[in-house]
């Protein structure tokens, strides 16, 4: 048992994380200069591979069969594990006797799963969903060389470009009646995330 940040324990690294970061965070001696008893938590986090499923995951981390299937049967709850994919990526949160804490897992930047464990036998499940902000915002700009280079070097998906190009389809054919220094213009709905895009949406105008 150490009793101060100079002990052993204080270097040892386990994943990356150092206890002499949790000493300072949480002392191990008290006002009186008495040990007291704190638990450690560890973090494993990791993306789906090929051929990965929950149960091998957390099996690999040595859970008891029937934490396993508790925690897979409340995730159940939330997520369908059928879902389960390759790069999806995800966080187990654990004590250092191999106790489960939480797992947090991530479909896309917009979806998280959760299961917490509550006490010795029950857990809570939920789904965490990221604000998207909706913005308005004219775009305009010239043909260069193409109209699909000049729409994409603005920062746009390429999908806008195909919705723009079928919008008008009727009156030009963009890939032989564009010229450059042709001028375009329309009013595109864009969603973000804190400020950072996160897709383009649909043409308005």
């Amino acid at each position: 048992q150490p009793t101060s940040d100079l002990d052993w324990l204080a270097n040892y690294r386990e994943r990356g994380q150092t206890y002499a970061d949790y000493l300072d965070e949480c002392p191990l001696l008290d006002e009186k200069n008495t040990v007291t008893q704190k638990t450690i938590y560890l973090t494993y986090t990791e993306t789906v591979k090929q051929g990965d499923s929950l149960y091998q995951i957390f099996s690999s981390l040595n859970f008891s069969r029937q934490e396993v299937v508790q925690v897979i049967t409340e995730f159940e709850k939330v997520f369908n594990t059928k879902k389960f994919k390759i790069g999806d990526s995800y966080t187990i949160t654990y004590s250092t006797d191999n106790k489960f804490i939480k797992l947090e897992y991530s479909s896309d930047i917009i979806n998280t799963y959760v299961v917490e464990k509550v006490d010795e036998t029950n857990y809570i499940s939920k789904h965490l969903q990221q604000h998207l902000d909706e913005k308005i915002v004219l775009v305009t700009g010239k043909v260069e060389k193409t109209l699909w280079d000049s729409i994409i070097s603005l920062n746009l998906s390429g999908e806008v470009v195909l919705n723009f190009a079928d919008i008008f389809s009727w009156q030009i054919d963009f890939l032989t009646e564009t010229r450059a220094n042709d001028q375009f213009k329309f009013i595109l709905k864009q969603y973000f995330i804190k400020d950072k895009k996160y897709k383009d949406g649909e043409i308005l105008a």
